[in-house]
């Protein structure tokens, strides 16, 4: 059965692209009890694989997805939290706990002072003094009984709400968020029974170091999500063509994955949507090598699929680490690579010869470049996206 092309959005049920390798990682980790750092740039399909585990739960194990992209305070971050977990015991979330789990989560939630569950998942919060969520949201946990159950809490974009904190409340307080979060992954009565999944396309280890906190994410064990192999990408093609019109052989098939190098789901999807496009406006019913030039130049006057990548450059640095970043970047747009003595060169011009190397990472870690080929050799991850570059930033 094929995949529907549906882009920009997460991947869910059978739309998701099966890839067992990541998924086996992670649930080895769950056995383990471990807590988990998923780690990938964006656009990987990190968001998918979290729905996939709630689609295809175990016995036993009951996952609660969270997003939490656009929380800028501790507080707010546990009222998230807290108010996920009601949502799901209130409705009979918990399909795949006992029954015993289940009870003791719902009389808990009834016990809890100014919280009435209506039980259609509703719930009423008394107005007064700002209420302590993290204590409410832990108190709530330890009511869990041990009976082998786990409640699995997966936190999408947990980074970017660490890196709205340092913004808005300083560094200080984003030390704190971690610390606190940290005390709850190590809470005696909790940590046998509840686990922690983060994601972010923003790298957490970056970010931690930057804050001279990386032991406080230490004990995470990290799930890289790699972009697809070679033979992955031709299946994911395949799947996508199945529910379409148009029929591509395998030779522009790989012509195709040449032109887009860097295998991520996304780019791979956008480009099947503009073949389909211009398909669809010419009449082909079999997509050509010249159909493949022409659709990779015209992707490039779309600046929703590739703007973010310019804008989230200035949440990500302060004024002289973006100017150094996008003079990188523009650099290799331009010449298609950059080594290491130019890099030296352009951190000084821009007074950032002690910061450049960090820069660097977290350019790295958000899939921007690599130098997966050579050390001293940078080049972007993604044709398309240095073409996109080129055009509409570097000139």
């Amino acid at each position: 059965m094929g995949i529907k092309n549906i882009v920009g959005q997460a991947a869910s049920g059978e739309n998701f692209f099966k890839r067992p390798e990541i998924i086996t990682k992670i649930k080895r980790a769950i056995n383990n009890y471990s807590n988990i750092l998923i780690s990938s740039p964006r656009r990987v399909g990190k968001t998918s694989i979290l729905l996939h585990l709630v689609d295809t739960a175990e016995e036993g194990n009951h996952y609660i997805y969270v997003i939490t992209q656009s929380i800028n305070s501790e507080n707010e971050f546990y009222k998230r939290l807290y108010t996920a977990m009601i949502d799901s015991g209130s409705v009979g979330g918990f399909t795949k706990i006992s029954r015993k789990t289940k009870d003791y989560l719902r009389a808990a939630i009834e016990k809890i002072k100014g919280v009435k569950v209506d039980g259609i998942g509703g719930l009423d919060l008394n107005a007064g003094k700002e209420i302590d969520y993290k204590e409410r949201f832990l108190r709530l946990l330890k009511k869990l009984p041990v009976d082998g159950q786990r409640l699995i809490l997966m936190i999408d974009e947990f980074t970017q709400t660490l890196e709205n904190i340092i913004r808005k409340e300083g560094e200080d307080n984003a030390i704190h968020f971690l610390q606190s979060i940290r005390e709850c992954r190590f809470d005696g009565v909790i940590k046998d029974k509840v686990l922690f999944i983060y994601t972010g396309s923003i790298g957490l280890e970056n970010v931690a170091n930057r804050l001279l906190a990386i032991d406080l994410v230490s004990d995470l064990d990290s799930v890289k999500v790699s972009p697809l192999s070679s033979i992955n990408a031709i299946k994911f093609v395949h799947a996508l063509l199945e529910e379409l019109e148009f029929s591509m052989d395998d030779k522009v098939i790989y012509y195709m994955l040449d032109k887009i190098d860097w295998f991520i789901p996304f780019y791979i999807k956008i480009f099947i949507q503009e073949i389909h496009n211009v398909c669809i406006d010419e009449g082909h019913t079999k997509v050509t090598k010249s159909i493949i030039d022409n659709t990779f130049e015209q992707m490039l006057a779309h600046r929703n699929y590739f703007e973010h990548w310019y804008s989230r450059l200035k949440k990500t640095f302060k004024k002289k680490d973006y100017k150094f970043a996008v003079d990188l970047l523009n650099h290799i747009a331009d010449k298609k690579t950059i080594d290491a003595n130019e890099i030296i060169n352009l951190a000084v011009k821009n007074k950032r010869e002690d910061f450049y190397k960090d820069i660097l990472k977290i350019l790295i870690y958000d899939g921007y470049i690599n130098n997966s080929e050579n050390p001293s050799v940078y080049r972007f991850n993604s044709p398309i996206l240095r073409a996109w570059w080129y055009q509409n930033v570097t000139n």
